[in-house]
């Protein structure tokens, strides 16, 4: 059995096999079939689904405890990876974007900004990658804020 993992703050549908599988923002699936879990993975690597196998069915007792830790760390990683990736292929559509507005429009010699031109879907990009862009910056922030507020006293002491 293998596990999708939605790595979003959106619902992913993908279709495969002509079947389509619906994973809610931020929950994981359980799927039987392992062929379709290795084309999502293989094929569709940058639709923010992370795939791992599911050991919690394959093992009993200890050896279960011990193993589901282990897929706990690794599903972190995943999860980070799967998100990177649906990020990046956000960014290469907003510069797709850019690039080819800007090529059509010089060589038509009009001075329009591109982000006039932008289809929904770029517009959609845009959305995704300034929101986790945000959220990146406030995380970022929180942790500049908590070391100065653990250090402040370090320095006065000395």
């Amino acid at each position: 059995m293998a596990l999708l993992i939605n790595a979003t703050k959106e619902d992913i549908t993908v279709k495969v096999a002509g079947n389509y599988f619906s994973v809610k923002a931020g929950k994981e699936k359980r799927i039987h079939n392992e062929d379709i879990a290795r084309f999502i993975k293989v094929q569709l690597p940058d639709c923010g689904l992370a795939v791992m196998h599911d050991v919690s069915e394959d093992l009993e007792g200890e050896d279960r405890e011990a193993a589901i830790a282990e897929q706990n760390a690794i599903k972190e990683g995943l999860i980070k990876e799967a998100l990177t990736r649906y990020i990046d292929k956000h960014r290469a559509v907003i510069y797709n974007n850019q690039v080819s507005l800007k090529k059509d429009l010089a060589s038509a010699n009009m001075q329009i900004d591109p982000a006039v031109l932008a289809s929904d879907g770029e517009l959609h990009s845009m959305r995704i990658v300034a929101a986790y862009q945000r959220q990146e910056a406030d995380a970022t922030q929180a942790k500049v804020d908590e070391v100065k507020k653990l250090t402040q006293g370090y320095a006065k002491g000395r």
